[in-house]
């Protein structure tokens, strides 16, 4: 291995000359370390973004390959495949918190405490948690994005229908310094090379690729779309063009039928790319 980030839970802002803390989830600090054939060349201090397990999805997120947990290393990865991350959506299509979804006028009252039972489930549960923030023009979104950091420290997906409203919204989230949260909802077939710039000067770093595949929506088709074919780059390496270092994979529910087809393609893409991978069949299922 040429290069990893390995993240060692610390007690304080001292970088390698810091003690390491006996609580991984609890740490005050976590000293990232990049090591590149065998030499540290770099070094990165952050704080615990969460005392509880979410730290796991922070790590992940800052492209931690190993961990230092016990005395001894492991894959970061481990996090996400041991610990399932659910994704709860707001402002969405039909969502009925949404009084004008142009406008972007919801019932912030209603969204907090919507928010407020989602985290207190993920806290008795132990299942980790993000938002999925939805927004019909980017100036709704921005709004609903504001709202949801202002009231919770969880990761949120930017969600909208184009690549513009999506771009528009990082460029906001990067304004305001919210890159670390943010995932960039989605990197798809339609991924131009306007987008891939654009994309890369938000300075996002996570980001939601699907697996989609207009010519084969079965499991050997979103491969492929992810993986590419000779005469085109699949859509994680134009992902990592665009400065995404930290993507998770979405496999594609069209109707209920295809969610099986979807769960063979999480076991499918998982197998061939060893990265985080989910679905979301309650888009179709609860309709």
């Amino acid at each position: 291995m040429r290069r990893v980030k390995v993240a060692i839970p610390t007690r304080s802002h001292a970088g390698l000359d810091d003690s390491v803390s006996d609580i991984f989830g609890k740490t005050k600090t976590f000293t990232i370390v990049k090591v590149e054939r065998g030499k540290i060349v770099g070094v990165h201090i952050i704080n615990n973004p969460t005392t509880s397990y979410r730290y796991r999805i922070f790590i992940v997120l800052y492209g931690v390959y190993l961990v230092f947990e016990g005395l001894s290393f492991r894959a970061a990865s481990r996090a996400l495949e041991v610990f399932t991350v659910l994704i709860g959506s707001i402002s969405h299509e039909g969502h009925k918190i949404v009084r004008d979804r142009s406008s972007g006028i919801f019932d912030k009252i209603e969204a907090e405490k919507l928010i407020s039972v989602q985290e207190e489930m993920s806290n008795r549960t132990g299942v980790p948690c993000m938002l999925d923030v939805v927004g019909e023009n980017s100036g709704a979104l921005v709004k609903y994005i504001k709202f949801v950091a202002d009231i919770s420290d969880l990761p949120f997906l930017i969600n909208g229908p184009s690549a513009s409203v999506r771009i528009e919204a990082g460029n906001y989230v990067k304004e305001v310094g919210l890159q670390d949260r943010a995932i960039y909802n989605s990197v798809n077939y339609t991924l131009s090379e306007d987008e891939i710039k654009a994309i890369g000067k938000t300075g996002l770093k996570a980001g939601i690729i699907q697996a989609f595949n207009p010519r084969n929506p079965y499991p050997d088709g979103m491969i492929q779309i992810l993986e590419g074919v000779p005469e085109k780059e699949g859509l994680i390496a134009r992902a990592l063009k665009a400065g995404i270092e930290k993507p998770l994979i979405f496999t594609p529910v069209l109707d209920v039928p295809s969610v099986g087809l979807a769960a063979s393609g999480i076991h499918s893409a998982k197998e061939k790319f060893g990265l985080p991978t989910g679905t979301a069949p309650v888009g179709v299922v609860g309709k």
